[in-house]
């Protein structure tokens, strides 16, 4: 009885083995395309072929993956009428070659060397999500020959297995601790030394003219109130082509003026410049502005730009405006990246009599100067590869010291408060939709929204247009369009980009016409 009993069992769990053995045959492995690694610092193309083939042989590892070889990705590529591209770090391109490849999973990212470190950093593109909902960046200290198991690490973290126990050390990596500090120190000096010299040159930092009381003028006609003192005149020509919505989407040079959180998506410098026209009655009042920002460390970004107009129609400005962001950001992509940054503005104002057409009508101008500060405090959250949110409280806090010599007096006040919230879409790539609505903290000041698209063209031309409308004043709505040309200079990073727009809004019952358009230029250099 007991050999009929044993014999039953053995006979049960054999016929159990064979089924499990059948099912885990017949289960589908997940086909996953390991495209090209880009080579980043200190590694040659040759080195990220290599480590692209040691991420192919970790994942055989696991039973439930099929990692495509590089043979058949270049067959099924060629068959197609394409080929595997040297670079594929965005959603199109990854969807695109998973499809071809008839892959479930894409593996693109970059392979880089930070001293003793060799670092992998990589993302994994889920075609039934359709997104990029898996990365990792890890780093070891480690030599040529034990870069298989740097990969081994890397596919491990990036699909969520247990980390490999092959001796090697790793940790979470960030991206180069590039301490340009002796660099930054010398920039910030140079343009506070500059703006002190040119203020000092327009008189704002000394007052002018003879104290006196005059009967027309009254204390209610503060220096505050000259027609557009460090208002939001959207300076650039990039953003203004597009409305002027620019605080989710803040990705160059710009976001010193529109949202410092936006400093921490430059992955290199840039120096811009640029030139405003703007229309006031008959008469264009210029404005000019300059920036240089850039990544400090991994996660730490800063710039520094100056905005300023002559002193030739009746009244000045110049505005320094140093700015720093902070990264918060998860190596291993499971918690959503986000960034905040800080302004610190230095404000310089000076108001003279008049002599050209634009203030004639004020026989009695103010006369005097103004000195003070005010900050910007922003932030942006990436919601998924496509859509990021930012938020900018503008002159959160402000104090601007008046002496108005036309008085005799001093005084001081600030700058109205404002809440920005805007968003970004990218769609395909090519186009950036964006949306900004500003409510203001002071009920003299109205709200308004902006919104705006920019299309890329053949990676080197950009297409823009946009509007800008006050919520209460639809004879005020602004129509926007502008263009840019963006060509690289090497096979590196460096870029040389050119950027104008131009404004159209209709004013009925002004003396200088139904068309008053302002326009900007712009030049920016990327190294």
């Amino acid at each position: 009885m007991k050999t009929k009993i044993l014999i039953t069992l053995l006979l049960t769990t054999a016929v159990l083995f064979a089924q499990d053995s059948v099912q885990t045959k017949n289960v589908e492995k997940v086909r996953v395309a390991v495209l090209n690694i880009i080579p980043g610092d200190g590694v040659k193309a040759i080195e990220a072929i290599d480590i692209s083939r040691m991420l192919r042989k970790a994942l055989t590892a696991y039973p439930i993956y099929h990692a495509i070889s590089g043979d058949e990705m270049a067959k099924r590529a060629k068959t197609a009428g394409t080929q595997v591209p040297a670079e594929c770090l965005t959603e199109f391109c990854a969807l695109d070659m998973g499809q071809t490849l008839a892959a479930s999973k894409v593996i693109t990212g970059e392979f880089e060397i930070d001293g003793n470190y060799k670092a992998l950093k990589l993302k994994s593109f889920d075609l039934e999500a359709r997104d990029f909902n898996q990365k990792t960046s890890i780093a070891a200290d480690c030599p040529a020959e034990s870069l298989q198991l740097l990969a081994d690490a890397a596919i491990a973290k990036l699909f969520g297995h247990p980390e490999p126990e092959n001796g090697l050390t790793v940790k979470p990596y960030r991206g180069k601790e590039i301490k340009r500090h002796i660099e930054w120190g010398v920039v910030g000096i140079v343009a506070v030394a500059g703006a002190l010299s040119y203020a000092a040159s327009q008189g704002i930092l000394s007052p002018t003219g003879e104290k006196g009381t005059l009967e027309t003028v009254t204390g209610s006609a503060a220096l505050a109130n000259q027609r557009g003192a460090f208002g939001d005149l959207m300076m650039n020509a990039r953003p203004h082509g597009m409305g002027g919505a620019f605080i989710a989407l803040s990705d160059d040079g710009n976001a010193l003026a529109y949202n410092p959180a936006g400093l921490t998506r430059l992955n290199s410098r840039i120096a811009s410049a640029g030139y405003l026209q703007f229309n006031s009655g008959d008469e264009s009042v210029p404005y000019f502005y300059a920036a240089y920002a850039g990544p400090v460390t991994g996660t730490i970004s800063q710039g520094i730009a100056l905005q300023a107009s002559p002193a030739s129609y009746g009244s000045s400005e110049t505005k320094v405006i140093i700015g720093a962001a902070k990264l918060f950001d998860d190596p291993d992509g499971k918690r959503r990246p986000f960034s905040i940054g800080i302004n610190a503005k230095f404000l310089m104002f000076s108001a003279a009599k008049a002599t050209g057409s634009v203030y004639s009508f004020q026989e009695n101008a103010v006369e005097g100067t103004g000195f003070g500060f005010a900050f910007d405090l922003g932030a942006q959250i990436q919601l998924s590869d496509r859509i990021t949110a930012g938020i900018l409280l503008k002159d959160i806090y402000s104090r601007i010291s008046y002496t108005n010599t036309t008085l005799g007096s001093s005084y001081t006040e600030g700058i109205p408060q404002a809440l920005i919230i805007g968003g970004h879409y990218r769609l395909m790539n090519t186009v950036n939709l964006v949306l900004d609505g500003h409510k203001s903290l002071f009920a003299d000041v109205e709200d308004h929204v902006r919104l705006g698209i920019e299309k890329r063209l053949m990676e080197v031309l950009a297409l823009r247009i946009g509007m800008s409308q006050n919520f209460s004043m639809e004879s005020n709505r602004r129509y926007h369009a502008g263009f840019g040309i963006d060509a690289p200079l090497s096979k590196g990073k460096q870029r040389l980009s050119a950027d104008y727009s131009y404004e159209y809004f209709h004013t009925d019952g002004e003396a200088y016409g139904d068309l008053s358009g302002s326009q900007r230029f712009a030049v920016s250099a990327r190294f």
